[in-house]
């Protein structure tokens, strides 16, 4: 049976007065929904304690646990100077502050990282993918006042911190080991993340009017979760309530939801977008949103009060009929004003009734009722006449006991059996990829009709392949350009401008399915003057690329069209409403999209169409059959060696060839000289000691035998008469001493393998000065990283990236 479980943190440092209040207030409203709370607060939330606190959560979770983790307290921002950085390096970090902070050195930063945030959170995802981090913090440099609060609001963040000295501190990090397995480049995909404010924004805590000091998102966030328990509202649209609250205060504050945030809260189930909101200016209603998102004249609206308290029993809704069409607005006319308290200053919900479409032509080769019955009555879709002068955009034909849904180019996008128990459903299945095919045209077919609305701009977009860490090609402007089904590619935005910008890019495959790729960035990654930014670029700016995948409806028979669509827009707006809910795969039920800022908006539109050309499948030989080729030892090849006779690792020339980090940690262009041809794994595994305490490492081909005196033949693995000195290998083996976590030494290195057929190698863990024996004889695979945590399982990191507990053999 699965578990709700909160971890909730307060650290109120350098004169923050709500963290603990804020923290005890979202306590209550989890208890209400059966979450067991474990706290973190006060002089308890230093880094250390956080971590732990985080890292003991993570050991009790279980597959399907709901789980919760909770900040309230200072967030810090550094940035590069410009020019500062490196070349393809993050130009910007953030992070928590916990209360030692103030204890913070040259070689000890007491801050939290959003790259250790990240890896957590990744190791949470691990255990369970039902996961929301709640930040009631910011991040901004910026340090003001609110206007009209005088003394009574305080910026939830820092002054300013070195960029070089938290860099510095991230590669001490990434030296001693800390990070393990692989982060996706384009944010979590299972943890939601719902923050108070955009990454240049401010948070506020302020005193309400009993004199409490306590975080504005927060009071907000608790409100709306309260209100709406029960009710099937998802993330996004419970943000856009918890935004209208905080606005009425601090109007430049902007909380956010982050990853899946069309999720129902704290639940693994959906909610489909579908609504915009409405807000009212002397008397005039204003949709927000227009003919990007795909609002047209005509179009109908029905008007629901975004506080629930304006709702009377019986009171009807009014619609709204949209008159006059912009980028990012329309102008609607309301059958009536209703008299809603809150609908000045809050505004509404605005839900699509009926839409004005213009149906597009498909050609139907195929006599089944049940296909001609689905195109007829299709709001999308409809049979191309003799008369019509447009070309059919799809094609639907028979062959055999198959229908084949082809684009205009002819290629598949998809296709569904004639017979079967589930063909009727096959259909369905069928008509929505047309339908969902028709709608992806509106993405492809955006432009920046009115020279009024262009927005001019200096972005400098470049694209190519990554292999090895290194750029391989480069795409050609105006193209034609290709990848091939396996290739990785980046995509780097340099701002030659003097304005800062927000980019959204889109990814629209042949089979009309839209992603997000800037998803990490709800309302548009922000680029300001003269920065750039690496999409394919991991958390230590090494160059490691996106994965193009081939959609699954479409045969691998011929090249097929992608295209990436850049939306560069003067103010941040929040585009997702125009990626396909569909592609959940989840039960959908209706929901309300995000509202976007009322300035005016000044855009541009780039699309940068390519090729992908399928690639053979090459069928991987049985794990039985795999012949690997790695160095031999001959110093104790097969030779029986005491330890302390063995060789250290760091001395053995076979060792010079080999990688210093993991692939997931290396720096660029060591990678390329030393993955083997068989998996592109390297003749080694990396061992790291997170531990308090110092361990001895041995790697070898052979388990090792024990000199039995003084012991007995009962000796336990882990007895104490069981040491490092008492045994004995037979080679090839080699040693290692690692010193504990977070001391000034390397507590990670790098061991060479011998095992020629098996892949893997064996490890014995010895444990403190007295090096007594805790681990023996465990397996580690070729190319793996192995984790030391004072557990008796190691915890294994592939090479791939996926975990297991590994155990003896």
């Amino acid at each position: 049976m699965s578990t709700k479980r909160a971890l909730m943190i307060a650290a109120p440092f350098e004169g923050l007065r709500g963290p603990i209040r804020d923290a005890e207030r979202m306590e209550a409203v989890l208890r209400k929904q059966d979450f067991e709370i474990t706290t973190c607060y006060g002089a308890d939330a230093t880094r250390s304690g956080i971590l732990n606190a985080w890292q003991n959560l993570i050991s009790t979770i279980s597959t399907g646990d709901a789980v919760v983790i909770y900040y309230s307290g200072h967030g810090g921002l550094v940035q590069s100077k410009d020019g500062e950085s490196s070349s393809g390096k993050p130009w910007q970090y953030q992070f928590l502050v916990p209360v030692d902070y103030d204890q913070t050195t040259d070689d000890d930063f007491r801050g939290i990282l959003d790259v250790e945030i990240s890896h957590m959170l990744q190791d949470t995802t691990d255990k369970t993918r039902n996961v929301t981090i709640i930040l009631d913090c910011c991040h901004s440099g910026r340090m003001f006042r609110a206007p009209g609060m005088g003394q009574k609001a305080h910026a939830k963040n820092l002054e300013e911190t070195q960029y070089h000295q938290v860099a510095k501190y991230l590669t001490t990090l990434r030296e001693a080991g800390h990070f393990h397995g692989e982060v996706s480049l384009t944010g979590n995909p299972y943890a939601v993340r719902v923050v108070a404010a955009a990454t240049s924004e401010t948070a506020w805590e302020y005193m309400d009017s009993n004199g409490q000091w306590g975080g504005a998102y927060t009071e907000a966030l608790a409100r709306a979760i309260e209100e709406t328990a029960g009710h099937e509202l998802s993330w996004r649209t419970t943000l856009m309530r918890v935004s209208q609250l905080v606005n009425v205060k601090f109007p430049t504050q902007h909380p956010q939801a982050e990853g899946p945030e069309t999720r129902i809260p704290f639940s693994m189930q959906h909610a489909m977008a579908g609504a915009f909101h409405l807000r009212v200016v002397n008397n005039a209603a204003i949709l927000e949103a227009g003919s990007v998102l795909g609002v047209r004249k005509g179009n109908v609206y029905s008007i629901v009060p975004l506080d629930s308290d304006d709702h009377g029993e019986g009171d009807e809704f009014p619609e709204a009929t949209v008159t006059v069409v912009a980028a990012f607005k329309a102008k609607v006319k309301l059958t009536f004003m209703p008299s809603w308290e809150n609908l000045q200053h809050l505004g509404a919900l605005a839900f699509l009734k009926r839409e004005t479409v213009e149906k597009q032509p498909v050609s139907v080769t195929s006599e089944n009722e049940s296909l001609l019955e689905g195109v007829d009555s299709s709001r999308y879709l409809q049979r191309r006449g003799e008369e019509d002068t447009r070309d059919a955009i799809l094609d639907f034909r028979q062959e055999e006991q198959s229908v084949i849904l082809s684009n205009a180019k002819g290629i598949e996008v998809g296709s569904c059996p004639m017979e079967g128990a589930e063909v009727s459903q096959a259909f369905d299945d069928l008509l929505l990829t047309a339908e969902r095919y028709v709608r992806a045209q509106r993405v492809l077919d955006l432009r920046c009709a009115r020279i009024e609305d262009r927005l001019d701009h200096l972005l400098n977009v470049e694209i190519g392949i990554v292999e090895d860490g290194e750029v391989s090609r480069k795409f050609e402007d105006g193209g034609p350009n290709h990848i091939d089904q396996k290739d990785k590619i980046y995509i780097q935005l340099l701002n030659n401008g003097n304005t800062t910008i927000y980019i959204s890019i889109f990814d629209v495959n042949v089979a009309g399915r839209i992603s997000l790729i800037t998803e990490p960035y709800p309302l548009g990654m922000e680029l300001p003057p003269s920065r750039s930014v690496t999409l394919g670029s991991d958390e230590f700016g090494d160059l490691v690329g996106l994965q193009v995948s081939w959609p699954d409806e479409v045969p691998k028979k011929v090249p097929i069209e992608e295209n990436y669509v850049f939306v560069i827009t003067s103010s941040p707006v929040d585009l997702r409403h125009l990626t396909d809910s569909e592609s959940l795969n989840v039960r959908l039920v209706r929901d309300t999209a995000v509202a976007t800022n009322s300035v005016n908006i000044r855009y541009d539109i780039l699309h940068v169409p390519f090729d992908i050309r399928p690639v053979e499948e090459e069928p991987q030989p049985a794990e039985e059959e795999r012949q690997i080729e790695l160095p031999d030892m001959e110093h104790t090849e097969d030779k029986e060696c005491p330890a302390d006779g063995l060789p250290d690792c760091d001395c053995l020339p076979e060792c010079e060839s080999l990688p210093e980090f993991p692939p997931m940690d290396m720096p660029k262009g060591i990678i390329g000289g030393i993955i083997r041809a068989t998996k592109n794994i390297p003749p080694c595994i990396w061992v790291v000691n997170k531990h308090t305490e110092p361990i001895t490492v041995v790697v070898s081909k052979y388990r090792p035998n024990r000199m039995l005196t003084g012991i007995g033949l009962n000796g336990s693995a882990t007895g104490a008469g069981v040491n490092f000195n008492s045994s004995t290998w037979v080679g090839p083996a080699t040693k290692k001493s690692l010193p504990p976590v977070g001391s000034t030494g390397k507590s990670m290195a790098v061991f060479p393998l011998w095992t020629r057929r098996e892949g893997f190698g064996v490890i014995s863990v010895f444990k403190g000065e007295e090096q007594k024996l805790f681990i023996e004889n465990d397996q580690v695979p070729l190319g793996a990283t192995a984790y030391f945590e004072n557990n008796p399982d190691l915890d294994i990191v592939h090479f791939a990236g996926g975990k297991q507990n590994n155990g003896m053999f």
